[in-house]
C-alpha cells in the first residue's frame, strides 16, 4: 500500500484509482477472512471441541488466498514486483512454496469431504479402526544421571507417555474426529503404565490395553514387535474388525532407536510410512505428509498401514476435568503371554534379545563458552579466528 501511494500513473498515485482501491479492499477482506477462520478453529481446539473440519478449511483457504493476494500485490508493483529490492516477489515465492512443500491441500480436502459427506458413505459402511502403540518412558524434561551400578537413577523421575507417542495419539484422535471411528491404545510395559493409559483415555482414546508379563521383560525391539503383532491379531479377532491404521511414535525418547514401527510393519506384512506430520484416510487409500531432510513430500499407501509420527504443526491436547473423570471409569484390558496363542517365544524375553546393552554413558558436559568482545567487530572476528587456529580447528 505504501508503494501504491508512491507509484504514479496517469499523473496521480495508483492508490487514487478506484479500481485499485477495490483491489486493496478485496485483498484485505480475503486476508482477514483467513485470519478469522484460523481463529475460529483455534478457539474450538482450545475449548476441547471437534475442530478438524474447521482447521482443514482454514488451511486450504489460507494457502489459496496467500497465492491470490501475493499475485495481486505483484500487479500493484507492476514490473517492479519482480525486482529484488522489493519484497513482493519473495512473498509470492513463499506462498507457492507453502502450497508445494506442505503437500497438504489434498489431505485437508479429504478431511473436509469426510466431514461433509459422512464417512459411512465413502468407507465400506464401517467405522474406522485405529490402533496407537505407546511406551511409558522417564520424563525427558528431567536431567537423569547414572547411579553407582551404572544404570539410570529413576527414583525421583515421573514416568510419562513417550512424547512422540503423544503426537501419534493426537493425530489419531483428530483423524477419528474427522469421521466415524474408534482409537485403541496398547502399551507393552509394567503395571505402572496403567496411569499413562488412563491419561490416553482422557485425550482421545476409546479403549486401552496393557500388555504385561514377566516373560516379556527385557525384550528388544524384535521381541516387542512380535508381541504387538500377536496383540493386534487378538484384538482384531475379539472385535471382528481389522485395524485400518497402526500409529507409532517415530522413536522413544529413552532409547531413540526409531525401529519399532518399521519392525512392526515387517511382522504384520503391511506398508509403512515414516516421519509423518499429517494424514488422511479415504477408503483404503492413506495419504500422508512425510517430513524429510530436504522438506516434505506427500506419500500414498494402502490400508492397513503402519505410520510413525514426528512432531506435527500442533501440540497434543490437554485433558479436561470432565474427560479425566470419564477416563477413570473406563476399564483397561490386561493381556498376558497365555492370551497370545501364536507368540513366537524364541523372540521374546531378555535371553532371546538380539541386542544387548553393554554399558550406558552420561553425555559429556558442555564447557562454558568464551565471550569475545573487542573494540570493533573486525577485531572480534580476528581474535575468534586466531583462537580456532590455536585450537587446531582448521
Amino acid at each position: 500500500i505504501a508503494y501504491a501511494k508512491e507509484r504514479v500513473q496517469f499523473g496521480k498515485p495508483v492508490i487514487k484509482n478506484q479500481a485499485m482501491q477495490f483491489k486493496v479492499a478485496d485483498m484485505e477482506i480475503k486476508t482477514e477472512t483467513a485470519r478469522q477462520m484460523v481463529a475460529h478453529a483455534l478457539t474450538k481446539m482450545d475449548m476441547g471441541l471437534p475442530h478438524s473440519k474447521e482447521a482443514a478449511i482454514a488451511k486450504c483457504y489460507a494457502s489459496d488466498i496467500a497465492m491470490e493476494v501475493a499475485s495481486e500485490a505483484i500487479q500493484m508493483f507492476g514490473g517492479y514486483g519482480y525486482s529484488r529490492e522489493y519484497p513482493v516477489e519473495k512473498l509470492l515465492r513463499d506462498a507457492k512454496i507453502f502450497q508445494i512443500f506442505e503437500g497438504s491441500n489434498e489431505i485437508q480436502r479429504i478431511v473436509v469431504a469426510n466431514n461433509t459427506i459422512g464417512r459411512s458413505n465413502i468407507r465400506r459402511s464401517k467405522t474406522m479402526n485405529i490402533l496407537v502403540c505407546i511406551k511409558q518412558v522417564p520424563d525427558d524434561s528431567v536431567e537423569i544421571h547414572l547411579n553407582a551400578e551404572g544404570t539410570p537413577d529413576l527414583a525421583n523421575v515421573t514416568p510419562v507417555v513417550n512424547a512422540f507417542d503423544t503426537y501419534a495419539l493426537e493425530m489419531a484422535a483428530r483423524l477419528k474426529e474427522s469421521s466415524e471411528g474408534e482409537v485403541t491404545v496398547v502399551c507393552v510395559g509394567e503395571d505402572s503404565a496403567k496411569n499413562s493409559l488412563k491419561n490416553c483415555l482422557a485425550v482421545g482414546a476409546d479403549h486401552a490395553f496393557l500388555v504385561s508379563d514377566d516373560a516379556f521383560k527385557g525384550s528388544d525391539t524384535t521381541g516387542i514387535a512380535n508381541i504387538l503383532k500377536n496383540v493386534i491379531a487378538k484384538l482384531e479377532a475379539d472385535n471382528g474388525q481389522k485395524f485400518d491404521l497402526v500409529f507409532c511414535g517415530k522413536e522413544a525418547t529413552d532409547a531413540a532407536l526409531g525401529q519399532g514401527g518399521l519392525m512392526l510393519a515387517e511382522e504384520l506384512g503391511t506398508s509403512v510410512i515414516t516421519n509423518i506430520t499429517e494424514i488422511a484416510l479415504d477408503g483404503d487409500k492413506v495419504t500422508a505428509k512425510q517430513e524429510t531432510e530436504e522438506g516434505y513430500r506427500t506419500v500414498e499407501a494402502s490400508a492397513p498401514c503402519v505410520v510413525t509420527v514426528t512432531k506435527p504443526e500442533y501440540d497434543p491436547r490437554y485433558p479436561t476435568i470432565k474427560n479425566k473423570m470419564a477416563a477413570r471409569k473406563k476399564p483397561i484390558g490386561d493381556i498376558k503371554e497365555a492370551d497370545l496363542a501364536d507368540l513366537e517365544k524364541e523372540k521374546v524375553g531378555e535371553s532371546n534379545a538380539k541386542v544387548q546393552i553393554v554399558k550406558l554413558y552420561e553425555p559429556a558436559k558442555k564447557e562454558a563458552g568464551i565471550k569475545i568482545q573487542e573494540e570493533t567487530p573486525e577485531d572480534s572476528a580476528m581474535k575468534a579466528v586466531a583462537m580456532m587456529a590455536d585450537a587446531k580447528v582448521f
